[in-house]
């Protein structure tokens, strides 16, 4: 089988559909019945605080998520406390400078324990642009447990968890890639969203196999939407940020983005795969201990605390 779109550059090009077995790992890892709820208000925070909060679609998300933490047991909603420790979101335009597909591709400087005084959640995680996207992204608790998430925002309420990868399953996916001289443990994600007519769209999620040298294919769903449904929402306005659970942070090993790249389509075709950069998004620091190790701005970053 090949992508849907270029290979992105320096990556190989062969792809394994490795759907059935990232399944299969899912329903044998532990799911933690705290975890929803804590991403679903996390959600509502980004949302709250981002540009198009006060427009209609925005307000009936947030009735979603508020419907849906009730759900969960969550009553009134609290406020999390953090937020976004740093990180990269897109500008308008580009946020919806795509019309009929959108991609991103990332390496997650991700060391398997973060280290520090991280004690509860803390987040790697990226969306494509597209309001429907997919969040494919890796998920700290403490220092003992971390595992990759797959959360589809195009599926129903309850039906969005998809994959939930535990660290012992992502040793293929663990390779060293060097930026400013320094060598640091990433994975790499390739989260792809596109039309397929004028009436269904498709997101996929790839991870890619160091040990095998190819792209995994690890999500795919097909779903009802027309092109306005991918604009003009906050969904998905977020490129690669490190996402927090608790007030003040030290002692953390790098975590970050290498090498953030975007690939838009129009029609059939792919535009080329190019770097994230400060025309098209701006970073943000919610000052919870995080500093920059470096910035490329802005498809590069790592912070430390």
């Amino acid at each position: 089988m090949n992508l849907p779109l270029p290979t992105p550059p320096g990556t190989p090009q062969a792809v394994r559909d490795a759907r059935a077995v990232v399944a299969a790992v899912s329903r044998r890892s532990r799911r933690d019945p705290s975890f929803e709820g804590q991403f679903l208000l996390a959600r509502r925070r980004l949302l709250v605080g981002l540009p198009l909060a006060k427009l209609a679609v925005p307000r009936r998300r947030l009735d979603e998520l508020d419907r849906r933490l009730r759900e969960l047991g969550h009553g009134e909603t609290p406020p999390v406390p953090g937020g976004v420790g740093c990180g990269i979101f897109y500008n308008q335009p580009f946020k919806d400078e795509f019309t009929s597909g959108t991609a991103l591709y990332w390496e997650i400087v991700s060391p398997p324990a973060p280290g520090g005084n991280v004690s509860t959640y803390l987040y790697l995680t990226a969306m494509n642009r597209a309001a429907k996207g997919v969040e494919a992204l890796l998920v700290y608790y403490g220092q003992s447990d971390s595992y990759f998430i797959v959360y589809d925002w195009s599926r129903e309420d309850g039906q969005r968890w998809q994959h939930n990868i535990p660290a012992a399953e992502l040793a293929p996916y663990r390779r060293t890639d060097a930026s400013h001289g320094t060598p640091f443990p990433t994975l790499t994600v390739l989260n792809v969203t596109l039309q397929n007519d004028g009436t269904t769209w498709t997101n996929q999620a790839y991870l890619l196999n160091q040990a095998l040298n190819c792209w995994d294919f690890i999500y795919e769903h097909v779903y009802p939407a027309g092109t306005p449904d991918q604009h003009n929402d906050d969904l998905g306005s977020w490129a690669p940020i490190v996402e927090t659970f608790q007030p003040q942070f030290s002692g953390t090993l790098p975590l970050g983005a290498l090498n953030t790249m975007l690939a838009g389509r129009s029609g059939a075709s792919w535009d080329p795969w190019t770097r994230l950069d400060g025309n098209e998004s701006a970073p943000r620091n919610d000052n919870q201990g995080f500093q920059l190790t470096f910035l490329d701005p802005n498809y590069n970053w790592v912070v430390q605390s």
